[in-house]
């Protein structure tokens, strides 16, 4: 299966859209910091090749990663105002369906826009999912660098956790200015080595749409 996404939102009336809806920053976006303002826009495309192992050896292909896992929920609760429990119980079902506990190290790729609500939101569903051991994982945002890519933010974001495994580096979220209270989570913050086997990739969407992918470093 050759699967991914593309978007390219970098127009007019996109961008009038999320000016009115207050969630463009003014500055740049800065995932889970104090003066964190909003998101930023961007444009790109990943795709990734997913197939059965024995056939993926059989090729020759070079394997990255197993997908070991996902979960999901809709909980439909606000259209803009995300909920804390289903998006945990998103991350859960996905820890369920891997059959990989949570107690870690894991590498966790944040949804991270860099708003206001979403920010502290996603913090409460990361404490609510991962109520033991924080300090075993590490939290990376790949939106500062390279902005909400919309359609093309999840394949996105899922490529470059598992290459964080493969190559034992979490990349740093960027443009963080300070400590937020309310985002108190073990943030990546310089490139720093990792030892984690497993990365969970966080998308959460406006109207309570809450999709979580696992990978297993192979």
């Amino acid at each position: 299966v050759i699967t991914g996404g593309s978007d390219a939102s970098l127009t007019y009336a996109s961008l009038r859209g999320w000016t009115a809806l207050q969630a463009m920053s003014t500055d740049t976006c800065r995932p889970f910091s104090i003066q964190r303002k909003g998101m930023a826009i961007g444009e790109g495309a990943a795709t990734l090749i997913v197939e059965e192992e024995e056939h993926a050896r059989k090729r020759g292909a070079k394997i990255y990663a197993e997908v070991a896992g996902s979960g999901s929920t809709a909980d439909a609760s606000h259209i803009t105002k995300p909920d804390p429990a289903n998006a945990a119980a998103a991350i859960r079902a996905a820890h369920e369906d891997a059959g990989i506990s949570g107690d870690g190290p894991i590498l966790y790729s944040a949804h991270g826009t860099g708003t206001k609500l979403n920010d502290s939101s996603e913090s409460i569903a990361f404490r609510l999912a991962y109520p033991d051991r924080i300090a075993n994982h590490r939290v990376i945002a790949t939106k500062s660098a390279h902005g909400h890519m919309l359609g093309a933010t999840g394949a996105m974001e899922f490529l470059i956790a598992i290459k964080a495994l493969k190559e034992k580096t979490a990349p740093p979220i960027l443009n963080y200015l300070g400590p937020d209270p309310e985002c108190d989570l073990p943030l990546v913050l310089e490139p720093e080595q990792i030892s984690a086997e497993t990365a969970v990739s966080a998308s959460f969407a406006f109207g309570g749409l809450n999709s979580v992918l696992i990978a297993r470093k192979y």
